[in-house]
């Protein structure tokens, strides 16, 4: 019932000219009704040595053959405020990226996020991805 009164409030005050709305989302990744949508896959080793460099992979594809542009960023955090960025351009034609992380002295649990974000007013969905690895 609420949420039919506010859809009639709403159209009354419209209607009014006294609010306004913008035509697309202010959060929308892709600028146009036919994005294409994309698939961020993150992979790494379930374990790495202490005192080693872990290595975290991110493919992104997307639907049919189009090949996915723009930017992945990849966030490894571990223990003890262990937080490590990187951005890399991505080009669908040159494959999966690799990034390193620093030399990992922590023992525990790490979690990786990638995400990938196509270029402003681009055609490509944004899409992400979770996985981890232990330091032993």
């Amino acid at each position: 019932m609420k949420k039919l009164f506010a859809a009639i409030l709403t159209a009354a005050l419209m209607g009014l000219g006294l609010v306004a709305t913008t035509g697309s989302p202010a959060s929308a990744a892709c600028g146009y009704t036919a994005c294409v949508p994309t698939t961020t896959v993150a992979s790494t080793k379930a374990s790495v040595k202490i005192g080693k460099k872990g290595k975290v992979k991110a493919a992104v594809v997307a639907s049919g053959n189009a090949k996915p542009v723009g930017t992945v960023k990849i966030v490894v955090r571990g223990p003890q405020g262990y937080k490590k960025v990187t951005e890399v351009p991505f080009n669908g034609t040159a494959g999966p990226v690799q990034v390193k992380t620093g030399k990992l002295f922590k023992r525990g649990e790490y979690t990786v996020v990638v995400k990938f974000d196509g270029p402003a007013n681009g055609i490509f969905d944004e899409s992400s991805d979770k996985t981890s690895f232990l330091v032993r």
